[in-house]
């Protein structure tokens, strides 16, 4: 059984893009419980340190929720956004934190990086930190004269 929270999270049914580009625009998604009545729903976004809201649409419906469907533009290598959700003479806001009926800070805001995907041979890669000198000094560097 679904929750009667709104829900939304950085996987691929909720984000359109996992790899975007500077400039590019993702779409994404946030499921309402049809218990839920809202008057409307939006996508706050940081552009360059300014917030930003756009409109979002009902994309489909089906019998246990609504979704809906926003665009968020990619201005910065992390662009973060989260949920404003609209009734009567009340709002919430939904970020990766949950539900939340007062403003709250970016601190837990979803986000979207446009930084590039790790080379293939990355991912499964075990990678070492070596630091020579701590293994076999040589001499003249054991040789040096004290301080006077």
């Amino acid at each position: 059984m679904l929750d009667d929270v709104p829900h939304h999270d950085g996987s691929a049914q909720y984000v359109g893009d996992d790899r975007p580009g500077l400039g590019d625009t993702v779409p994404v998604w946030l499921r309402v419980p049809n218990e839920c009545t809202l008057g409307g729903v939006w996508v706050r976004s940081t552009r360059d340190a300014e917030p930003h809201i756009d409109g979002a649409v009902v994309d489909r419906v089906d019998e246990f929720a609504t979704w809906y469907r926003a665009d968020v533009e990619i201005t910065n290598p992390i662009t973060r956004y989260r949920w404003l959700l609209g009734g009567d003479r009340e709002y919430s806001w939904v970020n990766g934190t949950g539900r939340h009926d007062h403003d709250i800070p970016d601190t837990h805001d979803f986000a979207i990086s446009a930084h590039p995907a790790a080379s293939k041979w990355a991912i499964d890669a075990i990678v070492y930190e070596i630091f020579p000198d701590r293994f076999a000094r040589s001499a003249s560097a054991t040789e040096r004269p004290l301080p006077s």
